[in-house]
């Protein structure tokens, strides 16, 4: 009965840390359509291949540090930066209507 206990108390952190990802995933949205305003301000375009590299590359360097699986927390930015870049076009075209 112990080990139910401290497994429910684990989930409940889990739980905890996934509300925490979600509302980090909400922020990271908030500020991204401040971005494409400034963007959309001096023309700059959406995609920045660049930025989206150095990105990579420093998280790669923390995975490595912190001993974590590469191929799953790469595919998680990925997808955060595709989101992104497909908030940006959304936003983009609406406000150009």
């Amino acid at each position: 009965m112990k080990n139910k206990k401290i497994l429910k108390k684990l989930r409940l952190i889990i739980n905890s840390i996934d509300k925490k990802i979600l509302q980090l995933i909400i922020d990271r949205n908030i500020v991204i359509k401040k971005i494409i305003l400034e963007k959309n301000k001096i023309n700059y375009p959406i995609r920045d291949l660049d930025r989206e590299k150095k990105l990579i590359n420093k998280i790669k360097k923390t995975i490595k540090k912190n001993k974590l699986d590469e191929k799953y927390i790469i595919k998680i930015f990925k997808l955060l930066i595709k989101y992104s870049i497909s908030q940006q076009k959304k936003f983009n075209h609406k406000n150009n209507k």
